[in-house]
């Protein structure tokens, strides 16, 4: 009898163990869309993009781009507007395609900027970053922002005047 006890007790206590670590379900405010709770999306991407370029006929955008998007609002209906955080950073090098010597052509830049989305669109933010050692042009890059995630859409060599 004594061992019916213990192997009661010990599946008991498993019993209790395995209902106590059971998810449970969110216990929100009600209205509270669950994708609000979903942590912001951070990435890396890595850059090689081909540019046409003034200079050189073309050139490749070589380095790294941090991305971070989140959802700060999120209305109850699809044709509200969306508020969403997108921080930027920049880090690359233009490198000119024909081999030429010349001072490093540095890209960098930060940014933070709140944009309104309409539920279901997106939204094209537009981004300048100067070159380090170039006096002819700038990198201009379109980015899409949705209430998913933030990509390149274009990237171009655009000319100051």
């Amino acid at each position: 009898m004594g061992r019916t006890i213990k192997f009661f007790v010990l599946f008991l206590a498993l019993a209790l163990i395995a209902v106590g670590c059971s998810e449970l379900p969110p216990t929100g405010p009600a209205g509270v869309n669950e994708e609000l709770s979903k942590p912001a999306n951070q990435q890396i991407v890595k850059l090689d993009y081909k540019v046409e370029d003034p200079v050189s006929g073309f050139s490749e955008v070589v380095g790294e781009l941090s991305c971070y998007h989140e959802v700060l609002t999120k209305p109850s209906d699809n044709n509200s507007i969306y508020l969403v955080r997108v921080q930027l950073e920049l880090e690359a090098e233009l490198q000119d395609m024909l081999g030429m010597y010349h001072l490093k052509w540095g890209i960098s830049g930060k940014s933070d900027d709140l944009v309104q989305i309409k539920g279901g669109s997106s939204y094209i933010l537009k981004k300048i970053y100067p070159i380090t050692n170039r006096n002819d042009c700038v990198l201009a890059v379109d980015y899409v922002v949705t209430t998913e995630g933030v990509g390149i859409s274009d990237m171009w060599l655009e000319p100051i005047d």
